[in-house]
């Protein structure tokens, strides 16, 4: 095969860092391995760059986050031509394909590897499995560390790269809706990648020489032939590397692309599922009208109760539509915590100002409020530090249960949480350090501004907001003391497969307790980009993926089963009384 070193410059220069280290790799194969084995290059990468300074401003990059962009195409990203980016460190790949080289020519059995490229190119998540079993320990090794495989998830300093990415790039080849996609799923997904430790490896050579940055980027960057004429398939060393070890901005004294990832402590306890996000990709495709059209029911069920009461004037009437309208408040509820998650619209002021308006002030809360409460409760799940964590504690007895749900009938819950208003409430907009936005605030007070002037000007509407916040008062904080329950008591030492509850309702407990399929909690907390209207889906495919999660051991109702068989929902290891139901 003929030599294809990248050419030198007319000056006798490389015209870049990156042209300079694709040739070392070259001539250091050559100079070790060229007398026995015939050698062809490959440079495909698609890399701009600084001809001057060498820097990298544009390269055809496969992301983390791009897995789960399914039909879209890996984007071109633009640089700012201010940094430099070190993608996978030469001597590990060097050293990669010398081994290989070594044991071929040592037993003269071309060794399987990976080759992937075209239509035909092999699932990344296989490259990746490929990647951590040919380089992951070895490295550990090498750094001085217990052979430990690089856990596949997102970490801290690849997500804050992608952020930084958001900010200072622009995409060229997707076009805007897939980029506000891209920058939901940050947004969705960043919290479960915030606090995850990086640390350098020990013992290794850096991949930066003298004041140049040695790295190498590309795809299919080796093909061998045996002397006989045998191929050697490529090996793409560069994805399996770039997904296990570390993609990221490089800083002085190393890579991040050679960092080594430490699971956090606390997440070693349990096996952490995963999902192949092309299974529940098209399940996580909004569909705002649908949205629209779930608000636009509870509203007219609203309307229909208040009507109801004021046109029968009894006080059987009124019982009946206070418990019609506090169960249609807890809809409005469901719906705004799917905004609290960027589900209504990919438009972030449209999904807020929807949310605001139709779902949380009228129940005096906010959205980006409660959005900060509630990914805590995400990022900590059934931990000291998730702040749900005492509405989800079972009471010890059956009579204290009752004592409870008789306490938030009466109201006095709700009179006991008024000091904690400003944590999540719509009036925190307003206090000291809120950090809130414009429009939030402004949002807020022409809602105030015209819920006033409304019942004002209609002279009789008083009657209408005494129905509106009696159900707010009394009955619906038992229901939604009743479900927090539901989804999280008892499970809180359970593993990821089933520390929350899915739980299958019939219709009277669906009106009452589970609207807009609020009760599929477990698939919820697995795959939160899936909006309501979804997750009955989303149910039957977990379930067939982990049978023994709680998609496939659904829980039989709160109080009833779907068919009325008296199930209730705390498993009876779990029940104070054993042997016995806790809501019978």
């Amino acid at each position: 095969m003929f030599p294809l070193l990248i050419p030198k410059s007319k000056t006798g220069e490389y015209r870049n860092g990156y042209e300079e280290s694709k040739a070392m790799a070259e001539r250091s194969l050559r100079a070790n391995f060229g007398e026995r084995i015939s050698i062809s290059t490959f440079s495909c990468s698609l890399v701009v760059g600084d001809s001057k300074t060498g820097a990298i401003s544009r390269f055809n990059g496969l992301y983390p986050l791009i897995r789960f962009m399914a039909g879209f195409s890996p984007p071109f990203l633009v640089g700012n031509k201010t940094g430099l980016l070190d993608i996978v460190p030469l001597d590990w790949v060097v050293g990669e394909l010398r081994a290989m080289i070594i044991r071929f020519a040592a037993s003269g059995v071309a060794e399987q590897v990976v080759a992937s490229a075209g239509d035909k190119r092999i699932g990344y998540e296989h490259l990746v499995r490929h990647g951590r079993k040919s380089t992951g320990r070895g490295h550990a090794k090498t750094a001085g560390l217990g052979a430990q495989d690089p856990v596949p998830i997102l970490k801290s300093r690849q997500w804050d790269f992608l952020k930084r990415s958001l900010s200072a790039w622009s995409p060229e080849g997707i076009s805007k809706n897939e980029f506000r996609y891209f920058e939901r799923l940050l947004q969705v997904y960043g919290v479960y990648a915030s606090s995850d430790r990086v640390r350098a490896p020990l013992n290794v050579s850096s991949p930066i020489t003298g004041s140049r940055r040695v790295s190498a980027t590309g795809h299919q960057v080796l093909a061998s032939t045996t002397s006989t004429g045998i191929p050697l398939p490529l090996i793409d060393v560069f994805r399996g590397s770039r997904r296990c070890h570390r993609i990221g901005r490089g800083v002085r004294g190393m890579s991040l692309a050679t960092a080594v990832v430490c699971e956090r402590k606390e997440r070693c306890r349990h096996e952490k599922l995963r999902v192949d996000p092309h299974v529940v990709h098209d399940l996580m495709k909004l569909r705002p009208g649908k949205c629209f059209i779930q608000i636009g029911m509870q509203w007219l069920l609203i309307v229909f109760a208040v009507f109801f009461a004021k046109w029968a004037s009894s006080w059987l009437a009124y019982s009946i539509s206070i418990v019609w309208i506090a169960t249609r408040q807890h809809a409005l509820l469901v719906l705004m915590h799917d905004a609290s998650h960027y589900l209504i619209s990919r438009r972030r002021w449209l999904n807020d100002t929807v949310g605001n308006l139709f779902l949380a002030f009228p129940l005096s809360v906010c959205v980006s409020r409660y959005r900060r409460h509630h990914l805590l409760h995400h990022r900590h799940l059934n931990t000291e530090l998730d702040p749900d964590i005492k509405d989800s504690q079972l009471p010890k007895t059956r009579i204290r249960f009752y004592g409870l749900l008789l306490r938030d009938a009466l109201g006095v819950s709700t009179l006991m949480t008024l000091r904690s208003v400003n944590n999540f409430g719509q009036l925190g907009l307003f206090a000291r350090g809120s950090h809130a936005s414009r429009l939030d605030r402004r949002l807020a007070m022409a809602f105030i501004i015209a819920v006033g002037g409304g019942i004002t000007w209609v002279g009789g509407g008083w009657d209408v907001l005494w129905l509106w916040v009696v159900p707010a008062f009394t009955i619906l904080p038992l229901i939604l003391r009743v479900r927090s329950i539901a989804e999280h008591g008892g499970r809180l030492d359970h593993p990821n497969a089933s520390n929350a509850r899915s739980i299958d309702v019939g219709i009277i407990e669906r009106f009452l307790w589970a609207p807009c399929h609020i009760n599929r909690h477990w698939e919820h907390h697995l795959c939160p980009a899936v909006p309501t209207y979804n997750l009955s889906l989303l149910t039957a495919r977990l379930a067939s993926f982990f049978p023994q999660s709680s998609a496939a051991q659904r829980t039989q109702g709160y109080f009833f089963s779907a068919r009325f068989a008296g199930v209730g929902v705390v498993p009876q290891h779990h029940s104070p009384m054993a042997g016995r139901l806790m809501f019978e």
